[in-house]
């Protein structure tokens, strides 16, 4: 029986996760893709190429449903031929970009639900279900460099990044100390080509005052396609550079 590396990615039908997932395609491959919108394209790419995969519309803000979804994907099939399970919890929202008096609690709510809770969840699900599965285990956590630079219109993106810092450190440690630990590592991808980015990129200065910052990167020609983001970050995951329990930026390597 042919041994199998299992990817589970989160956000995977456009940007950044839609890029990973595509240079993921590999007959020694399982691609589980979950994103609200699925594209089926990815779907015919796969089998092309003799890659198993399962396109998942779900929506990440329904934290309560996670452990059922995430259940149904590890199941004893995984666990008997797995050569590697790893979790790309790539999925993120920046809305809403504005200053916090303007943001009410469904806002609030559902970028944190999204960006760090469903992480939570999806993490914790993850180590529980794969715990006696003796592999490679690894939850890549794709944080921002706004986890550490505050900026006027973000701050709750700002605030769920860095708590996805935090979280990525605070499972390493606990890891440390079990039978068949799972590694943990959060890398900043940088200025990625993405919706995302067009959406902060049309905010005004009075909800977003770094608007000029961001400017300037896109000038100084600082926003990279997808696609060579993500060739770079499984280059990394595979040459063994993603340092449990780390945080990163990409520009490190």
């Amino acid at each position: 029986m042919m041994m199998k590396k299992y990817f589970i990615i989160t956000g995977a039908s456009r940007g950044l996760g839609r890029a990973m997932a595509e240079k993921l395609i590999s007959a020694g491959h399982v691609l589980f893709l979950i994103s609200r919108n699925p594209d089926p394209d990815i779907v015919i790419n796969a089998r092309m190429k003799n890659c198993r995969i399962r396109n998942n519309r779900f929506d990440l803000s329904n934290t309560n449903k996670i452990p059922t979804l995430l259940a149904n994907l590890l199941d004893q099939e995984v666990e008997d031929d797995c050569d590697g399970l790893y979790l790309i919890n790539n999925a993120g929202i920046v809305e809403p970009v504005t200053t916090i008096g303007k943001v009410n609690s469904s806002e609030a709510e559902k970028i944190f639900r999204v960006n760090l809770l469903a992480p939570v969840v999806l993490t914790s699900t993850f180590i529980r279900k794969s715990e006696r599965f003796n592999t490679e285990k690894f939850v890549l956590n794709i944080t921002s460099g706004a986890a550490n630079s505050p900026h006027h219109g973000m701050s709750l993106y700002c605030s769920s990044k860095a708590g996805l810092d935090m979280l990525t450190k605070s499972v390493a440690l606990e890891q440390n100390d079990k039978p068949f630990p799972v590694k943990t590592h959060a890398i900043s991808p940088g200025f990625v080509r993405s919706q995302m980015l067009g959406q902060v990129m049309g905010k005004g200065k009075k909800d977003f005052a770094d608007i000029e910052k961001f400017e300037k990167a896109k000038q100084d020609g600082l926003f990279t396609a997808p696609e060579k983001v993500a060739g770079k970050i499984i280059s990394l995951l595979f040459g063994g550079h993603l340092q449990h329990g780390n945080v990163s930026h990409i520009n490190d390597y």
